[in-house]
Formats: C-alpha cells, sequence, structure tokens
C-alpha cells in the first residue's frame, strides 16, 4: 500500500482548468515543470527519511532536457548529494536512479 507514483489525470486536470482560465502556453508548461520537479524533490526527501538514502544519480532521456535537468539538479541539490554516474549515461536507455551510500 505504499506505492508512490505520480497522478497523471490529477496533473492533466489542473493543465485544463489553466489553460481554460486563459493562462498562455509558456507559463502552463513552466508550472507543470516546477511541479514534476517538486514532486520527484519531495519523494526523494521520503527516501532519506525512511531508507537513508544519501546520493541520487540522474540518468534517462527525461534529463536530456536541459532546462528540466537544471532545475532538477537545483531542487533536490539543496538536501542531496548529487553524483553522475559514467555507466548510467543520460540518455535513450536508462532511468532516473537512486543510490543509497554505505
Amino acid at each position: 500500500n505504499n506505492v508512490i507514483s505520480l497522478q497523471v489525470l490529477k496533473t492533466l486536470q489542473s493543465a485544463i482548468s489553466f489553460k481554460l482560465a486563459g493562462i498562455d502556453d509558456l507559463s502552463l508548461s513552466y508550472g507543470i515543470i516546477e511541479s514534476f520537479v517538486e514532486f520527484l524533490s519531495n519523494e526523494i526527501d521520503n527516501l532519506k527519511e525512511t531508507m537513508g538514502v544519501e546520493a541520487v544519480a540522474f540518468s534517462g532521456s527525461l534529463f536530456e532536457n536541459n532546462k528540466l535537468f537544471a532545475k532538477t539538479v537545483k531542487e533536490v541539490s539543496s538536501n542531496h548529494k548529487i553524483y553522475f554516474n559514467n555507466q548510467l549515461h543520460i540518455d535513450k536507455n536508462n532511468l532516473f536512479y537512486v543510490d543509497k551510500i554505505n
């Protein structure tokens, strides 16, 4: 029952509501990115509390977007060490990866 997931339908409902209220596309996309980065940061904080996670490594095609990657690194680095793993390149074959340091 401790499943952590991003509620895509709630995100879409919120985005549609803002769009119907007249928000411009750039502000809407920025808000979605902000919310997603905050979600990632909160979940990583929860992992630190519950499992003792001390370090984070990013990889995966999602982080090929420089703006998203920079925003995520800025948000997460305030509470966690960030490492770049040469074996888990940021490309289309990998995913976001969190590791515990002994």
